[in-house]
């Protein structure tokens, strides 16, 4: 498919006669529809881990549930399915598997198993809510801007209080 492409990138290059096109630079400075695919299916990782989290898929590979059927049965999930997303997320770098068996990446280790002092989604799913019940504050109720200012500070305090240990794990301060 990709060489039909280009084949027809220069055939279009190819009929202006003494000119150099743009596609004809675009040729010289090899073409590459990467960009455009990857945003086009960055909906399909998203989708991935989102499962992944749902399913608690990160801390059961943690609690020792490395092959399919044993990941299946601890999610709830046909043991087809839990292959076929435990292979992606093998590709996309979220695990590791060797004869079969899958394991945790030190990253999904530390921020993706609720067993872990780190475990990322613990501050983000407390500042989601936050953020949520901070919208629905102000559209439920007039608008009154001294209760919205206390109410974001108070939220501040908390999101930054929610992700300095976080920074602590990872030695970012």
């Amino acid at each position: 498919m990709r060489k039909h492409f280009l084949r027809c990138l220069l055939k279009l290059a190819s009929s202006r006669v003494g000119q150099r096109s743009s596609i004809q630079s675009l040729m010289m400075n090899r073409l590459s529809p990467g960009l455009f695919l990857d945003a086009v299916n960055s909906y399909q990782r998203t989708a991935a881990i989102k499962a992944a989290i749902e399913l608690d898929l990160f801390t059961a590979i943690g609690q020792g549930r490395e092959t399919s059927q044993e990941l299946a049965l601890s999610c709830g999930a046909s043991e087809r399915g839990m292959r076929i997303l435990s292979d992606y997320l093998v590709v996309m770098g979220f695990l590791r598997k060797k004869r079969g068996r899958y394991g945790l990446t030190v990253d999904s280790a530390m921020l993706l198993d609720r067993r872990s002092p780190a475990y990322y989604l613990r501050s983000w799913r407390s500042v989601t809510r936050k953020v949520q019940s901070l919208n629905a504050c102000r559209e439920n109720s007039p608008w009154d801007y001294e209760s919205f200012r206390k109410r974001r500070a108070r939220f501040t305090r908390r999101l930054v209080f929610n992700l300095i240990p976080l920074s602590h794990m990872l030695d970012l301060v």
